[in-house]
């Protein structure tokens, strides 16, 4: 286990770099670069915004971010959002308590109808039941379709095709389809100069620098937001906050 907050502070002080230089161009606040280096980790903002300063910083100052960002994820404990709930189990017992009543009054329900079907076809035995004729459908209607029949089916989801490109820096990118929970498809530093093309119907984005890549959607450019880190949500429509 190797120290991470004085690897940091040794790494910023070679190149006699001060806080508050750091924080113009990573976006990340000095108290929390102040907490990496003193290894207050619990002044952060939760684990994984811990591990996206985290690695920003590492990234920032030339360092194997991936090193240190395993090291803060062995000392840290998961978050509560994390731990899957565990579905209650459902009593069997009360499972058979409810199927009685149930069922007795599914009984009576049908009994009662029952009866007055008996009634009325009683009541009325005596009239001769009608049977109105088949209406002819006029010539020229047969193949008509209802306007629902007619409804053209709904055109599917586009895709959204983001291109992003480290145009300024490296940068620390985590994509998933659909949302944070889905499939990975992306979790690694973008290299300055490189792109990331990713297409789906839903991304999920976390983004350690923003203010470093360039983006476009659908080949149109859009502009990120310059809070460092940011979770974003990207459709077709547009890129939004998670």
């Amino acid at each position: 286990m190797f120290e991470i907050g004085s690897s940091l502070r040794e790494a910023r002080e070679r190149r006699g770099l001060e806080l508050n230089e750091i924080e113009r161009a990573t976006r990340i606040r000095s108290r929390y670069l102040r907490a990496l280096e003193e290894e207050q980790f619990g002044q952060l903002p939760g684990r994984a915004y811990a591990k996206g300063f985290l690695r920003t910083y590492a990234d920032y100052l030339g360092l194997d971010a991936d090193r240190f960002v395993d090291e803060l994820a062995s000392r840290l404990p998961p978050d509560d959002e994390e731990t899957p709930l565990q579905p209650k189990p459902y009593p069997l017992g009360r499972r058979r308590r409810l199927a009685a009543p149930v069922a007795v009054v599914a009984l009576a329900l049908l009994i009662s109808t029952a009866i007055i079907v008996v009634v009325l076809g009683t009541k009325n035995g005596s009239k001769q039941s009608t049977v109105p004729p088949a209406q002819s459908t006029p010539a020229g209607v047969a193949g008509r379709k209802s306007p629902a029949e007619r409804a053209k089916p709904q055109s599917p989801e586009r895709l959204a095709t983001l291109v992003l490109r480290a145009s300024s820096g490296r940068c620390w990118i985590e994509a998933h389809a659909g949302s944070q929970d889905g499939r990975r498809l992306y979790y690694a530093t973008l290299p300055e100069g490189r792109s990331l093309e990713l297409r789906r119907k839903r991304l999920w984005l976390r983004i350690g620098l923003p203010a470093v890549l360039s983006a476009s959607l659908n080949g149109k450019p859009v502009a990120l937001p310059r809070t460092s880190p940011v979770d974003l949500v990207v459709t077709a429509r547009g890129v939004a906050l998670a």
